[in-house]
């Protein structure tokens, strides 16, 4: 298993270890508190928020998404 990134200075890993893109939020759990993550290393993960985005279950990124989001974040240095 190949751990990606950081993909810039001061990018914060989840709590897998991994980086955006290669883990993408798929749905926040506002009774919980629970943000539900897909990892392209771990596969789905869970971890506390404090910051509610994403109510609604988001369909995993295609791997062609992530590449392109790479190539963003790696370009902002």
């Amino acid at each position: 298993m190949k751990v990606g990134g950081p993909y810039f200075s001061g990018q914060k890993p989840h709590v897998c270890g991994c980086y955006n893109p290669d883990i993408t939020v798929i749905f926040d759990d506002p009774k919980t508190m629970k943000r539900q993550l897909f990892c392209i290393n771990h596969g789905y993960v869970e971890e506390e928020t404090k910051i509610i985005v994403a109510v609604y279950p988001v369909p995993k990124p295609t791997d062609e998404w992530r590449e392109k989001e790479r190539n963003r974040l790696r370009s902002r240095g």
